[in-house]
């Protein structure tokens, strides 16, 4: 388990480098917001949230919404927009 756990995490920096490389990438897609989304929430570590985890996920969600046309107010969070899940 351990050796696994090594591996594991001797792989997070080039994750993170990759992750930081697609980031940066325009978004052309409502598919690829939602790719941006699934990435950040892939690389997202089990504790503390990964660098370029939290902003794949705000800017896919941020692409998707403009891409769909649907707004939110600064003043509502995710949570109580989508029914407090």
């Amino acid at each position: 388990m351990r050796i696994l756990n090594q591996r594991i995490e001797s792989a997070y920096p080039e994750l993170e480098e990759e992750a930081g490389a697609i980031y940066a990438l325009p978004t052309m897609s409502a598919e690829g917001a939602l790719a941006k989304i699934e990435l950040g929430l892939a690389v997202q570590g089990p504790f503390d949230w990964r660098d370029h985890a939290l902003e794949l996920v705000e800017e896919g969600l941020k692409d998707l919404r403009d891409m769909i046309g649907l707004e939110r107010g600064d003043d509502i969070s995710a949570h109580d927009e989508v029914g407090g899940f």
